[in-house]
């Protein structure tokens, strides 16, 4: 009986303090640096370990940035899915777009949806897009444009390598 008291104490104190903070601080005592979660309305699912993130939703892991109207995060998994005017930026790019998976252990996210990258003399617009942040390759399918020095092309899928900058149609 006393077990089961402990562990219900337990569960509330956990409870309390997920729903007392849902902003998770970005620096903790652990070799590993926890995500700051913003966002105008916060839920957590203690059940499920996920967030339920609405309005003005901002997730920042280190150097990697996600901005979106609504996204679930599962701590579970290490996944965020996301929707609505998707923004995830990390050191070396932004991608924009209309719906977003970020499989975090896995270093990847995939954007479906008016898919856009650009910089100083590269834009790249597609309906499928997909990043590792590791390799530090992009990929774009389907309705991929380019418009690159003044000159527009159209193709199925192009690569990009982020590091060296090279474009493979």
């Amino acid at each position: 009986m006393l077990r089961k008291l402990l562990f219900v104490l337990t569960f509330f104190a956990l409870l309390l303090s997920f729903q007392a903070n849902p902003t998770v601080g970005a620096e903790s005592n652990s070799d590993k640096p926890k995500p700051v979660i913003i966002a105008q309305e916060k839920n957590f699912n203690i059940l499920t370990a996920t967030y339920t993130l609405k309005g003005d939703v901002e997730i920042t892991h280190k150097d990697r940035h996600i901005r979106a109207d609504y996204a679930q995060y599962s701590l579970v998994k290490q996944e965020v899915v996301a929707q609505g005017n998707i923004e995830f930026s990390d050191a070396s790019l932004m991608l924009k777009g209309d719906s977003l998976l970020a499989k975090i252990n896995d270093k990847e996210i995939f954007l479906t949806g008016n898919v856009a990258f650009s910089e100083a003399n590269l834009a790249i617009n597609s309906s499928k897009g997909y990043f590792n942040w590791n390799t530090k390759i992009a990929i774009f399918e389907e309705n991929v444009r380019i418009q690159e020095h003044g000159q527009e092309k159209q193709v199925e899928k192009a690569t990009l390598n982020i590091n060296s900058g090279e474009l493979t149609l």
